[in-house]
This record gives structure tokens, C-alpha cells and sequence, in this order.
């Protein structure tokens, strides 16, 4: 019963998900961030993460909605995180998070941010920042 649950989940998802959306993370400024960051946002995407992968390309991340917490587990790499609220506002940053971690849940936080280890050391928490959907 449960696998048959999974395996609904699984091909409901499989139909819904497109080709991969890509958003570009600017400051307040309007400097580039994170150029190339994928969404996240369907079942299958939000549970597989960055979970697997050796590196993240300079300028990309993963950004995952809705999220309010997070764990690296079975993840190889070390990442920087960023919680944003409602407004775009950065609630909270973890900065090289390890493997096998898992991060407090941050209740005002409708998406997070998960980048390579280091991308996020000029963003300060409070501060604004805008999404751009590439096209």
C-alpha cells in the first residue's frame, strides 16, 4: 500500500514537472548573486536536492519551495543556505553547512537558497533580495 502511494506520488510529479526553471538571485543593489539556480518545487525535485552530487558549479544553486528547513544528508558537499520570508527578506544564513546536518526550522520561511560553500559571505540577514526568472 505504501510503495503504491510512493509510486503515484512519484509519476503525478514525473507529469507535472517541466523543464527545469532557471532564476537569477540579485542583492538589493542589483549584483549579481547567483546567476543560473534552479527551482525545486515539485515532490521529487524538493526531496532529491543537491543529495549525490560532488560539486555545484560557480554561480548556480537550488532553490527549494516551500521550505522551512533543511538537512544535507547524503549530501558530499559542503553548501551555503539562505531562509527568505514572504517579502524577500533573508531570515537567516547558514554558511558552510557540513554533510549530515540539519538546520532549525525558520517558520516565516516560504523558500530557501542552497548554493556552493561560500556564495552567500557578502549577504547579511535582513537584507532584500529580488528573484529574476530567466528566460
Amino acid at each position: 500500500m505504501v510503495v503504491n502511494l510512493i509510486l503515484v506520488i512519484y509519476y503525478s510529479d514525473m507529469l507535472k514537472m517541466q523543464k527545469n526553471k532557471i532564476i537569477q538571485l540579485l542583492n538589493a543593489d542589483n549584483q549579481n548573486i547567483l546567476g543560473n539556480v534552479v527551482i525545486a518545487d515539485s515532490f521529487l525535485s524538493r526531496l532529491t536536492g543537491l543529495m549525490g552530487k560532488n560539486k555545484l558549479n560557480v554561480d548556480t544553486g537550488l532553490l527549494i519551495r516551500p521550505c522551512n528547513s533543511i538537512h544535507t544528508f547524503f549530501m558530499k558537499i559542503n553548501i551555503d543556505v539562505i531562509f527568505i520570508d514572504k517579502n524577500y527578506k533573508v531570515l537567516e544564513i547558514y554558511k558552510n553547512m557540513l554533510p549530515w546536518k540539519i538546520s532549525k526550522i525558520h517558520r516565516k520561511s516560504i523558500l530557501c537558497i542552497e548554493g556552493n560553500s561560500g556564495c552567500f559571505k557578502n549577504i547579511i540577514k535582513g537584507e532584500i533580495i529580488k528573484i529574476i526568472e530567466k528566460a
